[in-house]
Protein backbone atom coordinates (compact mmCIF):
# COMPACT_ATOMS: atom_id res chain seq x y z
CA UNK A 1 0.00 0.00 0.00
CA UNK A 2 1.41 3.32 -0.82
CA UNK A 3 0.74 4.87 2.17
CA UNK A 4 1.75 2.26 4.64
CA UNK A 5 5.34 1.75 5.98
CA UNK A 6 6.64 -2.16 5.61
CA UNK A 7 9.96 -1.83 6.93
CA UNK A 8 11.00 1.22 9.24
CA UNK A 9 10.27 -0.22 12.05
CA UNK A 10 13.35 -0.41 13.09
CA UNK A 11 14.76 2.81 13.69
CA UNK A 12 18.47 1.61 14.70
CA UNK A 13 19.21 1.49 10.88
CA UNK A 14 18.14 4.64 10.08
CA UNK A 15 21.72 6.73 9.92
CA UNK A 16 19.85 9.78 11.07
CA UNK A 17 18.61 7.85 13.91
CA UNK A 18 22.41 6.97 14.53
CA UNK A 19 23.96 10.41 13.88
CA UNK A 20 20.86 11.73 16.79
CA UNK A 21 21.83 9.26 19.15
CA UNK A 22 26.01 10.05 18.93
CA UNK A 23 24.32 13.57 19.50
CA UNK A 24 22.66 13.19 22.10
CA UNK A 25 25.25 11.40 23.78
CA UNK A 26 27.52 14.61 23.17
CA UNK A 27 25.11 17.23 24.53
CA UNK A 28 25.17 14.97 27.25
CA UNK A 29 28.33 15.75 28.56
CA UNK A 30 27.89 19.23 27.42
CA UNK A 31 24.90 19.54 29.49
CA UNK A 32 26.97 18.52 32.58
CA UNK A 33 29.15 21.42 32.51
CA UNK A 34 26.43 23.35 31.71
CA UNK A 35 24.84 22.08 34.95
CA UNK A 36 28.20 22.44 36.77
CA UNK A 37 28.26 26.03 35.85
CA UNK A 38 24.93 26.74 38.02
CA UNK A 39 22.50 26.57 34.73
CA UNK A 40 20.56 23.22 35.96
CA UNK A 41 17.68 24.33 33.62
CA UNK A 42 19.45 24.81 30.73
CA UNK A 43 20.93 21.89 31.41
CA UNK A 44 18.15 19.86 31.26
CA UNK A 45 16.58 21.39 28.31
CA UNK A 46 19.40 20.37 26.29
CA UNK A 47 19.44 17.00 27.61
CA UNK A 48 15.55 16.83 26.65
CA UNK A 49 15.84 18.10 23.60
CA UNK A 50 18.72 15.42 22.25
CA UNK A 51 17.17 13.09 23.43
CA UNK A 52 13.66 14.09 21.77
CA UNK A 53 15.03 13.98 18.31
CA UNK A 54 16.38 10.49 17.95
CA UNK A 55 12.98 9.21 20.58
CA UNK A 56 10.73 11.01 18.24
CA UNK A 57 12.50 9.26 14.81
CA UNK A 58 11.59 5.98 16.74
CA UNK A 59 8.29 6.50 17.76
CA UNK A 60 7.44 7.51 14.28
CA UNK A 61 8.66 3.88 12.96
CA UNK A 62 6.44 2.12 14.89
CA UNK A 63 3.87 4.14 13.18
CA UNK A 64 2.38 2.09 10.07
CA UNK A 65 1.92 5.26 8.16
CA UNK A 66 4.09 6.88 5.89
CA UNK A 67 2.12 10.13 6.95
CA UNK A 68 2.14 9.49 10.73
CA UNK A 69 6.20 8.66 10.13
CA UNK A 70 6.62 12.19 8.22
CA UNK A 71 4.77 13.87 11.64
CA UNK A 72 7.14 12.42 13.85
CA UNK A 73 9.94 13.75 11.92
CA UNK A 74 8.35 16.95 12.34
CA UNK A 75 8.98 16.54 15.63
CA UNK A 76 12.52 15.42 15.53
CA UNK A 77 13.03 18.16 13.44
CA UNK A 78 11.43 20.87 16.35
CA UNK A 79 13.34 19.11 18.72
CA UNK A 80 16.53 20.32 16.84
CA UNK A 81 15.72 23.72 16.39
CA UNK A 82 15.28 23.68 19.79
CA UNK A 83 18.53 21.92 20.91
CA UNK A 84 19.96 24.52 18.44
CA UNK A 85 18.38 27.56 20.43
CA UNK A 86 19.83 25.93 23.58
CA UNK A 87 23.28 25.08 22.99
CA UNK A 88 23.99 28.59 21.33
CA UNK A 89 22.34 30.37 24.28
CA UNK A 90 25.12 28.35 26.20
CA UNK A 91 27.59 29.94 24.07
CA UNK A 92 26.09 33.41 24.83
CA UNK A 93 26.63 33.13 28.92
CA UNK A 94 29.64 31.35 27.94
CA UNK A 95 29.31 28.42 29.32
CA UNK A 96 29.48 26.54 26.38
CA UNK A 97 32.86 27.24 24.07
CA UNK A 98 32.69 29.28 20.69
CA UNK A 99 34.32 26.03 19.08
CA UNK A 100 32.01 23.49 20.62
CA UNK A 101 29.11 25.50 19.63
CA UNK A 102 30.22 25.33 16.09
CA UNK A 103 30.46 22.01 16.08
CA UNK A 104 27.41 20.98 17.85
CA UNK A 105 25.65 23.61 15.10
CA UNK A 106 27.04 21.63 12.57
CA UNK A 107 25.98 18.22 13.81
CA UNK A 108 21.99 19.55 14.74
CA UNK A 109 21.98 20.85 10.75
CA UNK A 110 23.36 18.03 9.48
CA UNK A 111 20.80 15.73 11.03
CA UNK A 112 17.92 18.30 10.77
CA UNK A 113 18.99 18.00 7.03
CA UNK A 114 18.60 14.53 6.90
CA UNK A 115 15.36 14.36 8.58
CA UNK A 116 13.84 17.02 6.49
CA UNK A 117 14.73 14.36 3.42
CA UNK A 118 13.63 12.10 5.03
CA UNK A 119 10.18 13.57 5.46
CA UNK A 120 10.01 14.63 2.29
CA UNK A 121 9.91 10.67 1.12
CA UNK A 122 7.25 10.05 3.76
CA UNK A 123 4.92 12.88 2.17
Amino acid sequence: MPGHLTSMADYRKLRVWQKSEVLAVTVYSFAHGVKDAGHEELSDQMKRAAGSIGANIAEGSGHRSRKEFARFLTYAIASSSELENHVNHARNIHVIGWNDCAHLDQEISSIRKMLEGLRRKMV
